[in-house]
């Protein structure tokens, strides 16, 4: 199996003058660019990497993937000289690296798994650092001495790019846990408020300022059961608390609860706390 190989691209410009499309296979990329500027389209997408140059640089680093045979176009060509490292392999050498399939990281196998997966950010100082080993090794090396000094920086540039992908997913996520649940509670405190009125799950959305599904998903996730069980449940509750402590009629009851008809509400009560409401009035 073909391994990961690594380029370094010194005072070369940014594109390729010949606007050329060609085909290329499934691979994955991961880079530092440290000068310069490409802009190129893969499968119809825009990819655009730009570090500017000189004191205006600001070093970009990330890794696309590819997962199958696609067209690549560079677009441009610029007169600023790129700097830039890369480490590119085939997909099934990187997937191989875990062994056993379920050994994997899901957020690199759901990376490496979409067609142009893409993920950029600005490169820490270790990252540039050996991004400039490897485009000015120590003069001392030479041959099989140089390709693996090369190969082992470039091999760090991956497994720290990939962990920045891994961080980044998990900090989206947690910033969408976070999210979800202050909807739930708001969503729980305004069917608490308004359990008197007709509550549709769009009004609640709408409310909380979340999508229908979201919040759905989020309430569930965070209170374990729907919002139209939660909803039942809690006008079930106000039903119960006004027949116990102001002696409310079963049918003002059944209208608090929802119920348009007294018998429905007296089988949900009877389900729920195990006898007839009559028996909690006063």
């Amino acid at each position: 199996m073909v391994g990961a190989h690594v380029g370094a691209f010194e005072g070369r410009r940014g594109c390729s003058p010949s606007y050329e499309t060609e085909t290329v296979s499934p691979y994955m990329q991961a880079f530092v660019l440290l000068d310069g500027e490409q802009k190129f389209m893969l499968d119809g997408m825009p990819f655009h990497l730009e570090a500017g140059s000189g004191r205006g640089a600001g070093p970009v680093a990330g890794m696309f993937c590819i997962s199958h045979p696609c067209p690549l176009t560079f677009q441009t060509e610029t007169d600023v000289l790129m700097r830039k490292v890369r480490i590119s392999a085939p997909l099934d050498w990187f997937s191989a690296l875990a062994g056993e399939e379920g050994a994997r990281v899901p957020e690199l196998a759901r990376f490496f798994s979409g067609h142009l997966s893409r993920h950029v950010f600005t490169p820490y100082p270790r990252l540039i650092e050996l991004a400039e080993q490897i485009l000015d090794p120590p003069p001392s090396l030479s041959g099989e001495f140089l390709a693996l000094y090369r190969q082992s920086r470039g091999l760090e540039i991956l497994s720290h790019i990939c962990r920045s992908l891994v961080d980044t997913e998990g900090r989206e996520c947690a910033a969408i846990t976070t999210r979800a649940l202050r909807q739930s509670e708001k969503a729980r405190e305004f069917i608490l408020s308004h359990l008197s009125e007709p509550l549709s799950i769009d009004r609640i959305a709408r409310e909380v300022g979340a999508t229908r599904s979201s919040l759905q998903r989020g309430f569930a996730s965070s209170f374990g059961m729907s919002i139209a069980d939660f909803t039942r449940q809690s006008r079930l509750e106000a039903a119960k608390d006004a027949i116990e402590r102001r002696g409310t009629s079963i049918a003002q009851a059944a209208y608090l609860a929802g119920y348009a008809h007294h018998s429905n509400f007296t089988t949900a009560f009877k389900r729920a706390y195990g006898v007839p409401p009559k028996l909690k009035r006063r």
